[in-house]
């Protein structure tokens, strides 16, 4: 037994001195001098010697478990999710990341608007701009994804109370509490990084968003009065404005990617996977079926596949490329350095390896 207590405390870091505070030990296996994993064997005794430790101590009081649910944090993890899904091609993760939106609309929406925190049925009162920004967010990462108008719809009323419920007319930006709520001192508007990152940098990259899929004047409009009503914050405190230089690179450089096709075409799964396979953090992609359109005054408007084979568009500042079928160009088209829409045009222009 003494020689298995040695193999056990050797791989989990476990110390007669502690390998931690007050002489104590956390098992840890990441920084053990052991090899990882070991023989199926010894796992599994690892196993079996694990759960005795845990018997004992399910005999000691549990400390208490912060276990309520919040609007903000989840819309952060579920666009978190939902990206790897599809960087990684782990439909079980977009699944569980659809099911988590699904909860927090259900526990959480009230109309247009969102309730902060859920607990065992109750629900606390109307939720900061930080939960319908982050949420907002989160909608139209799945909408990337998975072929539901709902998260665009979803995306539009929270953006509407935020719009309605929390903006500075004198000021311009998102106040962190509604109109509505218990009267402060002052209302603030956040845009310094804390744990997480502030509705009004959030909003940034939303707003653009929104401005590319729809192209609805509303949006940008409100895009550039976001930005404009921080700007003079860069100069004093820029340290603290990672998400608002990140939200700001969006709005300058974000690509709209649309893929037309059948959603069962093998054409159109190769384009849509030549796109998720480039690190593209200022994309948004819309795979869409030949019998949609985009609304009038879209630069997309109007635009189908080409001789019937699934086509993708690239798309900035209002401008699109011709139709690109091949899934190798594409590829090779979103490697290259950002470029000017006009010279991306022209370069789509230029002819294509063979189908």
């Amino acid at each position: 037994m003494g020689t298995f207590a040695s193999k056990f405390k050797t791989s989990y870091s476990v110390l007669r001195e502690g390998n931690y505070l007050n002489g104590k030990n956390i098992l840890l296996r990441l920084r053990s001098q052991a090899p990882y994993p070991q023989s199926d064997a010894d796992e599994a005794l690892f196993e079996r010697q694990r759960s005795l430790l845990l018997q004992a101590r399910q005999k000691r009081v549990a400390p208490i478990r912060d276990d309520k649910v919040l609007a903000d944090w989840n819309g952060m993890t579920i666009a978190a999710l939902a990206n790897a899904a599809a960087a990684m091609q782990r439909s079980d993760w977009m699944k569980i990341a659809a099911e988590a939106f699904d909860f927090v609309v259900k526990a959480h929406g009230d109309g247009e608007r969102l309730r902060h925190s859920w607990r065992d049925g109750r629900r606390t009162a109307y939720g900061f701009a930080d939960d319908h920004a982050h949420m907002a967010r989160a909608a139209l990462t799945l909408y990337e994804y998975l072929p539901d108008k709902r998260y665009l719809d979803l995306a539009k009323a929270w953006v509407r109370t935020l719009n309605e419920h929390h903006w500075d007319p004198e000021r311009g930006g998102y106040c962190f509490i509604a109109d509505d709520s218990d009267a402060l001192i002052i209302r603030t508007r956040p845009m310094a990084d804390q744990p997480n990152p502030p509705a009004n940098s959030v909003m940034i990259e939303v707003l653009s968003r929104l401005a590319m899929i729809t192209a609805e004047a509303q949006y940008a409009e409100r895009l550039n009065g976001l930005i404009g009503a921080f700007s003079g914050e860069a100069t004093r405190n820029f340290p603290a404005m990672a998400s608002y230089f990140t939200g700001l690179e969006f709005a300058l450089t974000s690509l709209l990617i649309v893929v037309i096709g059948p959603p069962n075409h093998p054409r159109t799964h190769e384009l849509t996977n030549a796109i998720l396979g480039r690190a593209l953090p200022n994309r948004h992609l819309i795979v869409m079926a030949p019998e949609d359109s985009f609304p009038q005054g879209h630069p997309m408007h109007g635009k189908t596949m080409q001789d019937g084979q699934p086509s993708a568009y690239i798309c900035q500042r209002g401008v699109c490329s011709p139709p690109i079928t091949n899934p190798v160009a594409l590829s090779q088209m979103l490697q290259m350095p950002q470029q000017r829409p006009q010279q991306q045009a022209q370069q789509a222009q230029q002819p294509q390896p063979a189908r």
